[in-house]
């Protein structure tokens, strides 16, 4: 208790779920035919992942993965339980501005609105990436 490893812990098990029912959907809509074919046809356990599961999930990762980012961002009691005193996120940082020195307003303002473009960039190139990925594939 009390350690960034702990607090890492946390956040991991409550935002698992968001990782695993995207992908969880996307393996479900995997055909058992391609696997079953490939297999047939001496593929490996890695090559049949690396050619046919990866490339047809990518979907499910993508979203699982942006949901994850995206929830993760905001995070301010599950560090402040788990991680005691010692540890800091950016959410607990500009929540301070705004209950502990409550006179902190524009800052705390500042503060929210670089973390929102933070994480709006860094979606928007995680998509672009996974979108240029899913090109890649089809070609």
């Amino acid at each position: 208790m009390y350690t960034s490893f702990s607090m890492g812990l946390g956040i991991v098990y409550l935002t698992a779920l968001y990782m695993l029912l995207p992908l969880y959907s996307a393996l479900e809509k995997l055909p058992k035919s391609m696997n079953e074919a490939a297999a047939d046809l001496g593929a490996g356990a890695w090559t049949r992942f690396r050619r046919i599961s990866l490339p047809l999930t990518i979907e499910g990762i993508s979203s699982g993965c942006t949901l994850v980012f995206l929830i993760s961002t905001g995070f301010y009691a599950t560090p402040v339980l788990l991680g005691g005193p010692s540890t800091t996120v950016f959410a607990e940082t500009i929540a301070g501005f705004f209950h502990v020195a409550g006179d902190e307003w524009p800052t705390g303002a500042a503060f929210a609105t670089i973390m929102f473009a933070a994480a709006l960039v860094l979606t928007a190139t995680f998509q672009k990436l996974m979108s240029a990925l899913r090109k890649g594939e089809k070609k």
